[in-house]
C-alpha cells in the first residue's frame, strides 16, 4: 500500500523503484488525499487521519506486504505501521521513523528523506557527529520531532543534544537543509 500526497502513474513501478528492500513485483494500492484536503495535507491532524485509515485498511486486506510513506520512500511492515499508527493515536508520539527515512550522505554525514513534506527542508547531520550512528539517529529523530512542529529554519538555533551536548541548527545556504554541527 502506497500513502502519497499526490497521485502517481504507476504505484507499482514506484514501490519498486523507491524500496529496495524487496525488489519482486506488486500491486499496489495508493491512497492519496483527496481535493478538499489537498492544501492541508502537511498537517498533522490530516497525516495522522491518513495514517489511521491506512493501517485499518492494511489490517483489514490480510495479504498488506507493507505500508509506503511517499515522501520518505519508507517501507515499514503492516504490523509496524499499525504499531506506529496506535501509538501516534492513543499518545501523540510523531512515529519519526516511519515518515522520515535516515539515509548516508556521500561525505559520511546523514540526512534525512521525507522532512521536508512537512518543513520544506531535510535534516543533515554533519560527520563530526556521525561517528555514532545510534546516537547520531537518536539526535536526528529528537531533532525531526522538534522541527516538525514549527516553521522553516532561516536562522543559526543551539540545540541540546541527547547527551546534553550543546549542538548547532544552521540552514543551509540554499535553505533546502537544516544543517547540524557540534557547536
Amino acid at each position: 500500500m502506497l500513502l502519497h500526497p499526490w497521485p502517481v502513474r504507476n504505484p507499482a513501478s514506484t514501490v519498486n523503484e523507491r524500496c529496495d528492500s524487496d525488489p519482486s513485483p506488486a500491486e499496489t494500492l495508493s491512497i492519496v488525499p483527496s481535493g478538499h484536503i489537498k492544501s492541508a495535507q502537511t498537517s498533522l491532524p490530516i497525516v495522522k487521519t491518513w495514517w489511521l485509515a491506512a493501517a485499518q485498511l492494511a489490517a483489514q486486506l490480510g495479504n498488506c506486504a507493507g505500508v509506503i510513506w511517499g515522501p520518505s520512500a519508507e517501507r515499514i511492515s503492516v504490523k509496524d505501521f499499525d504499531e506506529q499508527s496506535d501509538k501516534w493515536n492513543n499518545k501523540g508520539i510523531f512515529p519519526s521513523s516511519g515518515l522520515v527515512r535516515f539515509i548516508n550522505d556521500l561525505d559520511e554525514g546523514l540526512r534525512t528523506n521525507g522532512l521536508s513534506f512537512f518543513t520544506e527542508q531535510e535534516l543533515r547531520i554533519e560527520p563530526e557527529l556521525v561517528d555514532d550512528r545510534d546516537f547520531a539517529e537518536r539526535l536526528g529523530i529528537r531533532l525531526a520531532q522538534t522541527l516538525i512542529h514549527r516553521e522553516t529554519l532561516n536562522a543559526a538555533e543551539e540545540f541540546i543534544g541527547p547527551d546534553g551536548s550543546k549542538l548547532k541548527l544552521v540552514p543551509s545556504q540554499n535553505g533546502k537543509f537544516v544543517r547540524v554541527w557540534r557547536g
